[in-house]
């Protein structure tokens, strides 16, 4: 009634709807149960209840008695167990900014209570009994973290003075509390601690020293609750309870990938004994023969003890973990991988845990220049020892220039003729690694040479004029463009010449001189289509032989050709015409409808051709016995024919046959500078050509320090955004475009993952 009273006091109190001031002050609103049982909870609710410290009771016999053990739920609800000596009246809260006072006393029933709970020292199980009074009205018993019985488990024979429980598996150390069960309960606490028994050992076993697939027996008790035994690193181990001479014990066998630390076994209450400590075997004692001037290739012997637990190797520079070749108690041999440097090599073993041993690679020693004094654009040969191992020379001023030697005394470097300077060069190894030499002296060249390359700004156009300055110009005598002469004239310390139509993307540009010649690589940006008139007309058709030139499809080489023929019918006779390559063989049947000639349509006054690759290489090649293309006919005027180019942008850096099955391969595209030879960048596209053959075609791409590219996603034959025809095109963005170029020092740039498909070829447009 007195709660009732106080809710209903609450309500008449309760703010209007205007906006008021945040109160934080401590607010009592109700109090209970009342009657209560001394020894049971009783629960405050209001409001900022997190401040109350102390709660004070009228005593039995006068005076008061204060408890500051308080159970806060939250802010809306605190709890205390009432003292035995509480008596009757007004109940104070304590807070810090005040007392609050209840506004009815409390009360007192007859209490249910707790005199006996046995045995103290139970397992799970066994039966708990428990004495007291009123004990026919408990509904349920409830044990360390809220693990209950209901009264519906109850062992049979519940009076006033007794009830019994069987033990949950679950129970757990601590006092017992029985329950009314109401909707705010009578709850009564025991004066002891029950005991509840758990799986011992008289004391942790050492098991310093011990290795994967040994079998352990630890002799302890009540090991029959073990329903779990966990590793150091939380892994599980199946287990056995055995009985010994001496007792029980439980026996598991250590695992694979066993690490440092405490072996525990866990009975159902989730309750953590401890019965081992883990100090496990390692390799130790270590020694690497060879320990340095290791190659590529080489096999290391590595010797001590407990060998047999190397699992696997790393060596410093290569992510990728290696296999040993053989492997004993003593002995582990592996075979050192291309990429490898100088550092710490791993055993790794399976427990995580990894012994360093410390190696050295090889490296190229220089004796001395053929000339410490070169001209630009010479050849630069450095003697010394082991100079097989150099992969590439960087020369101050940043050229670099891919080499390889079947020598280990001699190296011959052709030097680049931009970005060189004199000073030191670098020797750079595989795997990285790199040595600096001796600084060499690098003179101007005597012939024609541009001392200056257009800027990656700076349009360079197909069939465009091109003008550039050039040194030594007196000596100057031929200009070619990817190797075919073209015209140059001469303005002062310049030179012009005509892009020829076809150029494009990494274009050669070669300065003749009667003392020597030089070449460079222009970035021209190609004409998508070339119109080459090769027959002016008019022509009227008849049945004469006409020929066209020996050189009119002589530069097409890389895109499609196509004739297109603008005519007029003339009405005398059939409107045909038939070709021939330059050797008199018929062609362009496919055309005639089965026919060997074609019919014009009087209708229209153009027609098109499409050569196929076959047609066009005899149009390239047959040509011996003086013309390309021979026709003749009647009844058409010929206005002219016009062979249309149009020549493909796309550039292939790689082509191979390399199935990548099931993720199992990670193919490492080389060599590292084809995207730098290539001149990707932002803007372009990448293509990669595969033959599905599986369900579920997929790739997935890294860049040459195994970071992933394209997103986190496999790409597979699902999105068509992406993947058409088994074409996979994406978009390079300067990130990725620096990816391509840049992280390139592990000896690749690209890495491809996959399944279901054979990667063919890789393309950038």
């Amino acid at each position: 009634m007195a709660l009732l009273m106080l809710l209903l006091s609450s309500l008449l109190l309760m703010p209007s709807c205007e906006k008021e001031e945040v109160n934080n002050d401590p607010l009592l609103q109700s109090f209970g149960p009342s009657p209560a049982l001394r020894g049971g909870e009783l629960r405050f609710i209001g409001q900022n209840l997190g401040e109350v410290t102390a709660v004070i009771f009228p005593g039995v016999t006068g005076g008061t008695v204060q408890v500051t053990d308080i159970i806060t739920v939250n802010e809306r609800e605190i709890k205390v167990v009432i003292p035995q000596d509480a008596g009757v009246g007004i109940v104070t809260l304590v807070t810090t900014m005040g007392e609050i006072k209840t506004l009815t006393p409390i009360t007192y029933s007859e209490p249910i209570s707790i005199s006996k709970v046995s045995p103290l020292k139970v397992k799970p199980g066994e039966t708990l009994t428990i004495e007291g009074d009123y004990l026919n009205l408990i509904k349920r018993v409830i044990f360390v973290d809220n693990v209950a019985v209901e009264a519906g488990a109850f062992l049979p024979g519940q009076t006033r003075k007794k009830l019994q429980v069987t033990v949950p598996a679950e129970a757990q150390s601590g006092k017992i509390i029985i329950s009314n069960g109401e909707e705010i309960p009578i709850e009564v606490y025991s004066e002891s601690d029950l005991e509840v028994v758990l799986p011992s050992v008289a004391a942790p076993a050492d098991l310093t020293g011990k290795k994967p697939g040994e079998v352990i027996e630890i002799a302890g008790s009540d090991f029959d609750l073990v329903v779990s035994l966990l590793m150091p690193n939380g892994d599980e181990v199946p287990f056995e309870v055995i009985e010994t001479e001496a007792g029980e014990a439980i026996r598991f066998t250590l695992p694979a990938n066993m690490t440092d630390g405490v072996v525990i076994v866990l009975p159902a209450s989730g309750v953590e004994v401890a019965i081992a400590n883990i100090g496990l075997a390692l390799p130790a004692n270590v020694v690497a023969t060879p320990a340095t001037g290791l190659r590529a290739g080489d096999l290391i012997t590595l010797e001590g003890l407990n060998m047999e637990l190397v699992t696997s190797l790393t060596f410093p520079g290569v992510a990728e973990a290696v296999e040993p070749e053989s492997k004993t108690a003593t002995e582990v041999t592996v075979t050192m991988p291309d990429a490898a440097t100088s550092g710490n090599l791993l055993l790794n073993t399976g427990s995580g845990v990894s012994v360093e041993v410390a190696i050295e690679t090889l490296k190229p020693t220089f004796t001395a220049y053929e000339n410490s004094t070169v001209p630009l654009g010479d050849n630069v040969v450095i003697t010394g020892e082991d100079l097989d191992l150099v992969s590439r020379v960087q020369f101050t001023g940043g050229a670099e220039v891919e080499v390889s030697s079947s020598s280990p005394a001699s190296l011959t470097v052709a030097m680049p003729t931009m970005n060189v300077e004199s000073g030191i060069l670098t020797l750079f190894m595989a795997n990285g690694e790199s040595v600096e030499i001796e600084s060499l002296t690098i003179e101007a060249p005597l012939f024609a040479f541009i001392p200056i390359l257009p800027g990656e700004e700076e349009e360079i156009k197909a069939g465009g004029l091109f003008g550039i300055e050039v040194t030594n110009l007196d000596k100057l005598t031929t200009v070619k463009v990817n190797d075919a002469e073209v015209k140059f004239i001469v303005a002062g310390n310049m030179m012009y010449i005509t892009i020829p139509q076809i150029a494009a993307n990494a274009t050669k540009l070669t300065l003749v001189s009667s003392n020597g010649s030089i070449d460079y690589t222009l970035n021209v940006m190609p004409m998508g289509q070339i119109e080459n008139v090769v027959y002016h007309g008019p022509l009227n058709l008849d049945w004469g032989t006409y020929t066209i030139a020996p050189d009119a499809f002589v530069d097409f080489t890389n895109g499609t050709v196509t004739l297109k023929i603008t005519y007029a019918v003339t009405g005398d006779g059939d409107a045909q015409i038939k070709f021939y390559n330059g050797h008199w063989e018929q062609m362009l049947q496919r055309f005639n409808d089965g026919n060997d000639t074609y019919l014009f349509d009087p209708n229209s006054n153009v027609v098109e051709f499409e050569l196929t690759q076959e047609e066009l290489v005899m149009l390239q090649t047959l040509t011996d016995w003086g013309q390309s293309m021979i026709f003749h006919g009647q009844g058409v005027v010929i206005n002219n024919i016009v062979a249309v180019y149009k020549q493909a942008l796309e550039t292939t850096v790689w082509s191979g046959d390399v199935d990548l099955a099931a993720f199992t391969l990670n193919y490492e595209v080389k060599p590292p500078s084809i995207f730098l030879d290539a001149d990707v960048k932002a803007g372009m596209t990448l293509r990669i050509y595969v033959d599905s053959y599986g369900p579920e075609p997929m790739l997935q791409f890294f860049n040459g320090h195994w970071e992933r590219i394209y997103g986190d996603i496999s790409i597979d034959a699902t999105n068509s955004a992406v993947w058409s025809d088994n074409v996979i095109s994406l978009p390079i963005d300067a990130a990725i475009a620096a990816n391509l170029r840049e992280y390139i020092d592990w000896g690749y740039c690209l890495i491809v993952q996959g399944q279901d498909c054979i990667l063919k070829k890789i393309t950038i447009e």
